[in-house]
């Protein structure tokens, strides 16, 4: 009877202790899931951070650096915030001077969160910090910063706060607790040694035979854990968390105790049994005993009163991390939400005001579909959730405003289950994205602008990154290629070419990046020649990080260039030909006009006495009809010669050469009682000339405006001169008998009178030598001129200031 009733009381003493385990196990859950629910909420925060400001780098900006000294502030600076670039340097937040540079590429945290997707937690092994000299494990979140790649942020939690949450559960000198990733890498334990730390014991009896039946239960175990000790062990996993609480005591002291006390009572109901046959001595011993089992019932209740306190304590606590989350979460600008299993809203942020319009109150308790804008939106984040585990990072869709209109959204959430794996709603995040969609469709607008410009070109453009990859193509270029534009965008340049070719194009576009200039060349492809063009393409720091191309399509432009070369070459051959059948005809025909000068001459001598009046009137028509045709030969002489046998041209002063001119017509201008005047108000001009081919061309000149005075009025000339875009231009205008506009381009050619001989002397060769002799000095000439009134001629020379040294 007596063994019975022990094993009834050692039976119900283990339930006890049991249940002490498990309550001071949930103890270490909520505060492990408090630590881990902060750590959390400023990865979210980070993440949040870096979709507001686009293109800002979170290690050096003042503003990332304040969102990190709020955290501390809220979490006492009990853990650390750290950034980590692409290649592993590791960097502090806030920025600490003098501290060393760290590069952590060999840390899992680093490896694994490199691997995983943004967004995603991971949770790493323990570490000794390499500048602390601590123990810590890391909560790390890979972000995508546009312009400066992969970062990674994690919160190192040291093992001193974990070990703070571990003091608030009561387990004894032999009890134990450890905190565990659900791989069965060991975190932290109380009271234990660092080369414990991040041992694998995946091989344990709550792996092994716990977990997989149970998210939490209770076990006994043999050599458990670090220590060797069996223990009695309670084990949870959290159900937010990959993470395992096992809080566990002496086996040894759980049988110790039971069966102490199990003997005293069978001491005490022996003591009943006997009573009436013991001494009075011996009843003073029992009543001595138990007094004794009274003052050990009075510690076990001082030890539960001290549990209740301890409890109270732990939800004070609690109470004060909820406070602290509900600061962050009101401050956020971000919107948090909870749902249940049911679909209704039973957390939101106070944030959701100002992106939706609705309050609070408003939103808590309604049906978060409620909210979706549109049907599709709501299927689309759910069919996300499915096929990307349960979590969707920067997802887009459209929310409902208070005021019924549509509102952009990037949420990132995740499904919720219980501690039993049953779905228990969806957490996450969200934020207004309205002025991002507005740039983006403003961009869309400006591509489609850009795109329809570039289009309309008929010369082939693209825009390319340096690597090579095609950002944007007209349809003229894709056709070269025989692709459509859509074909080849993202796609590589260089692959479209032969080797040598591509390579010719790299050293031509690493060219216009060094220099920052544009560059120029021409490309044959067979037949076909193409005008190309590579211009620098900066972004808005200024540095090239893109190429444009232009390439005109000049084949048939080549072409016509080269029948246009060949017949230049023939009209100049020709030319030439002409030039030198005019010399040597002009010379050869001098010979026979001077032997008939000659004879006539001799006849008049001999014969003239013998000669009536006619015959010698006929002679002299003779005569003079040799005369004039020898001027014409000279004149005709003279115009082949201006191209042929010219002096060089070089720089030099006009006006001398107008008063060496005037000086050659001193007599004609003496008898017509001309007056020639210069404006001197128009300064030196120093034009590029053929000093003697100047000469003449302003004697012709004057000497026309003689020749052909108004008969009523003495002749008057006036020359002056202006310099007008880099050219001197010069006039020469008369007061006599004018010219009929009809007649303006007529009398510059060769030959062309608009009078009888008999009237005006002359060959009508002189304005033709002007036309001839400007055009060979790159200028031109032309008149205006009323019948009656006057004549003004133009020319224009070309200004010697504007002609480098030796550049004729």
């Amino acid at each position: 009877m007596f063994g019975l009733w022990i094993f009834t009381f050692h039976a119900e003493h283990r339930r006890g202790v049991e249940q002490g385990l498990n309550r001071q196990r949930e103890v270490v859950e909520e505060q492990v899931n408090g630590v881990f629910k902060i750590t959390e909420t400023f990865l979210v925060a980070a993440d949040r951070w870096v979709a507001d400001h686009p293109g800002r780098d979170p290690r050096n900006d003042p503003s990332f650096a304040d969102l990190v000294r709020e955290f501390q502030r809220v979490t006492d600076q009990a853990m650390l915030v750290r950034l980590v670039a692409e290649d592993g340097s590791l960097y502090l937040v806030p920025d600490t001077p003098g501290a060393k540079a760290a590069n952590v590429v060999d840390r899992d945290y680093f490896r694994e969160t490199m691997k995983e997707p943004p967004g995603r937690i991971y949770i790493s092994a323990p570490f000794q910090g390499r500048s602390t000299g601590r123990w810590a494990i890391a909560v790390a979140k890979r972000l995508s910063v546009p312009h400066h790649g992969a970062v990674i942020v994690f919160v190192a939690i040291e093992q001193g706060l974990l070990d703070s949450a571990f003091a608030k559960a009561q387990v004894g000198p032999e009890g134990a607790i450890s905190l565990l990733r659900a791989d069965g890498i060991l975190l932290s334990r109380s009271a234990t040694r660092p080369s414990d730390l991040g041992k694998d014991l995946s091989g344990s009896v709550i792996f092994t035979e716990g977990l997989p039946k149970a998210r939490e239960g209770v076990l006994i175990t043999t050599g458990t854990l670090t220590d060797g000790i069996p223990k009695l062990l309670s084990y949870g996993s959290l159900p937010t968390y990959p993470l395992v609480i096992a809080v566990g005591t002496s086996l040894s002291s759980v049988s110790a105790i039971a069966w102490e006390a199990g003997w005293r009572g069978v001491l005490a109901l022996s003591v009943i049994s006997a009573l009436a046959l013991l001494s009075r001595r011996q009843i003073m011993r029992l009543i001595d005993d138990l007094a004794s089992s009274r003052q050990d019932l009075m510690v076990s209740h001082d030890r539960l009163s001290q549990e209740v306190d301890e409890r109270r304590q732990v939800e004070v606590a609690l109470n004060r991390t909820e406070a602290d989350l509900r600061a962050i979460l009101d401050n956020m600008l971000d919107v948090f939400y909870r749902t249940g299993p049911d679909g209704r809203v039973t957390i939101i942020s106070r944030s959701v005001q100002d992106v939706l319009g609705f309050s609070q109150a408003d939103v808590l308790g309604q049906f978060a579909n409620d909210f979706h804008f549109d049907a599709d939106g709501r299927e689309r984040l759910q069919a996300a959730l499915a096929a990307n585990g349960g979590s969707v990072v920067d997802f887009d869709l459209r929310m409902r405003h208070k005021q019924g209109h549509p509102v952009w959204v990037a949420t990132s959430s995740h499904l919720v289950m219980d501690h039993e794996g049953h779905f228990a709603g969806i957490e996450g995040v969200f934020r207004s994205i309205e002025e991002r969609k507005a740039v983006e469709k403003a961009l869309r607008n400006h591509a489609s602008q850009i795109e329809s410009l570039i289009n309309a070109s008929s010369d082939a453009t693209m825009l390319f990154e340096l690597d090579g990859t095609i950002l944007a193509v007209n349809t003229v270029l894709a056709a070269r290629f025989g692709k459509t534009p859509q074909e080849l965008r993202g796609t590589n340049l260089w692959a479209l070419f032969p080797p040598e070719v591509a390579e010719a194009r790299k050293v031509a576009t690493a060219r216009v990046v060094e220099t920052g200039h544009a560059v120029h060349f021409l490309d044959r492809r067979g037949e076909l020649h193409f005008d190309n063009s590579i211009y620098p393409v900066a972004g808005a720091d200024g540095v090239i990080d893109k190429v444009a191309v232009y390439s005109r399509d000049i084949t048939e432009q080549t072409l016509i260039e080269e029948r246009i070369g060949r017949y230049i070459a023939e009209i100049e051959r020709s030319n030439a030909e002409l030039e030198q059948f005019a010399y040597v005809a002009s010379h050869d025909l001098r010979e026979p006009l001077r032997m008939i000068t000659s004879y006539l001459t001799l006849i008049e001598r001999r014969y003239g006495t013998h000669l009536e009046g006619d015959g010698l009137e006929f002679l002299a028509f003779a005569r003079d009809g040799a005369t004039r045709m020898d001027r014409l030969v000279l004149d005709l002489l003279e115009y082949s010669r201006i191209d042929r046998r010219g002096d060089p041209i070089v720089s030099m002063p006009v006006v001398p050469a107008i008063r060496q001119a005037m000086q050659h017509l001193a007599v004609a201008i003496e008898e017509s009682g001309a007056t020639v005047t210069l404006d001197e108000s128009c300064g030196d001009a120093m034009v590029m000339g053929d000093q003697n081919q100047i000469i003449r061309l302003f004697q012709n000149l004057i000497g026309n405006a003689i020749k052909y005075q108004h008969g009523e009025r003495p002749p008057r000339i006036d020359l002056k001169w202006r310099l007008v875009d880099g050219v001197w231009e010069f006039s020469i205008a008369d007061n006599g008998i004018g010219i009929e506009p009809q007649y303006f381009e007529r009398i510059f050619g060769i030959f062309q009178r608009l009078h009888t001989r008999d009237r005006y002397e002359g060959t009508g060769i002189g304005l033709a030598v002007c036309r001839k002799i400007v055009e060979r000095h790159g200028g031109r000439i032309w008149l205006a001129s009323e019948s009656g009134v006057g004549t003004t001629f133009f020319l224009t020379l070309r200004d010697a200031a504007g002609v480098p040294p030796g550049g004729e």
